[in-house]
């Protein structure tokens, strides 16, 4: 069976050519990441049954991309249940998640000598 996982999703700001803040936009719970695909993608659906395709933000062609968005911070809800035992609902669980990514500031800087975005 396949691992749900809950990831934020992130809005690309480009600040210049080498430089990319990522502004958190929400969480999206119970979707399915494929770790043997190199990209990574991630595809949901949203409150009114669009479908949603992402990119991790740690993939290499996440600064060429034209997409606005993309997403971060994946884990496993079985770890998260690990990591905070005493919750009991995937709604709290959630709500912790969130609080715990809300301290984390992301910039994307582009190397241009090793072709990656740190």
């Amino acid at each position: 069976m396949k691992e749900k996982f809950i990831v934020t999703i992130y809005q690309k700001i480009k600040l210049n050519e080498n430089i990319i803040i990522f502004r958190r936009a929400g969480i999206v719970k119970d979707v399915y990441i494929d770790m043997s695909d190199e990209l990574q993608e991630i595809m949901f659906y949203d409150n009114n049954q669009k479908r949603i395709t992402l990119e991790y933000m740690e993939n290499p062609y996440i600064l060429v991309s034209d997409d606005a968005y993309c997403y971060g911070s994946p884990i496993a809800m079985s770890d998260l249940k690990k990591l905070y035992p005493n919750i009991k609902t995937e709604e709290e669980l959630a709500e912790k998640y969130l609080n715990e990514v809300s301290k984390i500031v992301n910039i994307g800087i582009y190397n241009e000598e090793k072709d990656s975005l740190k």
